[in-house]
């Protein structure tokens, strides 16, 4: 390893895993996974659910591709639980270039929320997961304990995130 950028590379690539730090396209992108995995390891989210996270996951049935699809299952339980979401990371450049653009993501997001029971679209802007990475990734985490406790027919607090 030559220069610092090949040492940052193999560094992000063994922290986020091989494949999926091939599949991001962004800076933010790289940056809100791993926010969000070191939040899943501090949550009590992974403790009870099995989460999956899908970097350039591809709806076919709407001809899309999303920067992340996260689908949590219960691990045990009464009931059987499973919810998913999508995380857009949106850069200035790409998606809020236009107001034809911000429309055109709008309209993508009512699609995959229709495909499915309801799922749930997170669209962060770069500067919000540069400046509060992990309040995007506790967003996230948060609907899900919520939708859980939910299911479960009983509340949600804060502090149960990381009891």
């Amino acid at each position: 390893m030559s220069n610092k950028w090949e040492i940052s590379e193999a560094f992000f690539r063994n922290l986020v895993g091989q494949d999926e730090f091939d599949s991001l396209e962004s800076p933010i992108e790289l940056m809100f996974l791993i926010a969000l995995k070191y939040q899943l390891s501090q949550s009590t989210l992974s403790n009870n659910y099995c989460v999956t996270v899908t970097p350039q996951h591809c709806f076919d049935e709407i001809n899309c591709r999303v920067d992340f699809y996260i689908f949590v299952e219960a691990l045990s339980g009464p009931w059987d639980y499973f919810d998913y979401c999508v995380v857009e990371c949106d850069g200035r450049e790409f998606h809020h270039a236009s107001w034809s653009q911000i429309e055109r993501d709008r309209l993508r997001d009512q699609q995959i929320e229709s495909i499915g029971h309801g799922c749930k679209v997170f669209r962060f802007p770069g500067t919000q997961i540069v400046n509060d990475p992990v309040g995007c990734t506790m967003a996230v985490i948060y609907y899900f304990l919520e939708r859980a406790a939910e299911a479960a027919g009983r509340a949600c607090t804060v502090g149960e995130a990381f009891a």
